[in-house]
């Protein structure tokens, strides 16, 4: 089959729910709370829409499966490590993705508020 003509695509992943230990005050570290990850990653599509194969695009169901472990096992401090961790880590695993942006939000840090949030975004280039 000859190359495709490129198409980027936009793989996104809303509100992946995770309980793990995030924060820095004492509860914070002894019992996991709930933090929620928005995902998008930019990778060329064209072969996966030419060919239907998922091999040629991001796995989503797989990457919500690694950045889940990858999150439980760390037990960040705060969630600007835990978004820049995780978007790192998505650009070194799929090094076909051209960016990854990693949304983390936190329901528990503020009592008034639906959640305080962090944004990472890593670009390659």
């Amino acid at each position: 089959m000859p190359d495709a003509t490129p198409m980027l695509g936009t793989i996104a992943i809303k509100d992946l729910q995770i309980r793990c230990i995030v924060g820095l005050r004492a509860h914070e570290r002894v019992r996991p709370q709930v933090i929620y990850l928005d995902v998008e990653c930019d990778r060329d599509i064209a072969r996966a829409v030419a060919d239907e194969d998922v091999t040629h695009t991001l796995d989503y169901s797989e990457a919500a499966r690694a950045l889940t472990e990858l999150v439980q096992a760390a037990q960040f401090w705060l969630i600007e490590t835990l978004a820049s961790e995780a978007c790192a880590y998505m650009m070194r695993r799929w090094p076909a993705l051209v960016r990854c942006r990693i949304t983390v939000k936190k329901p528990s840090a503020i009592g008034r508020a639906a959640y305080a949030a962090v944004t990472v975004e890593q670009r390659r280039g």
